[in-house]
């Protein structure tokens, strides 16, 4: 897909943040749709489902497609980084770094799916373990 259709389908998938994003004059404090202070339950939960497979999930798998097949082609039908000039060692630390880049999206980036997902569905599912813990 190209450069300028991607922005304009992120713009637009991030639009309804933009518009009903407002400050509350009471608290002084800005609340956005996706707070846990928002209690439109159904509708938050699709959009933060819709949001993490299309930030997080989505660009997951491409991530992972994409670098197996160059990890594919460098060890398995040698057509990526063929030839006598290029050595075992320089394969095996590109290989790291391919892995490494791979594993810290996903430690970087499954942790707030998580969150967001637990806050969009936490009033839905009617969750009560925040109420709980002032408690005591």
């Amino acid at each position: 897909m190209p450069s300028p259709a991607t922005w304009i389908i992120s713009l637009l998938i991030s639009l309804p943040d933009f518009v009903f994003t407002h400050v509350d004059r009471k608290t002084g404090k800005c609340v956005s749709p996706l707070g846990p202070e928002v209690d439109v339950p159904s509708g938050k939960a699709t959009y933060v489902i819709a949001g993490i497979s299309l930030y997080i999930l989505l660009p997951s798998l491409v991530i992972t497609f994409c670098y197996f097949q160059i990890l594919r082609g460098m060890f398995i039908t040698q057509n990526i980084c063929a030839g006598p000039a290029n050595g075992n060692l320089e394969k095996r630390k590109l290989a790291i770094l391919i892995i490494a880049v791979t594993v810290a999206f996903y430690i970087l980036f499954f942790p707030f799916a998580i969150f967001m997902l637990h806050v969009a569905l936490e009033k839905h599912f009617g969750s009560t373990a925040h109420v709980e813990m002032k408690q005591k």
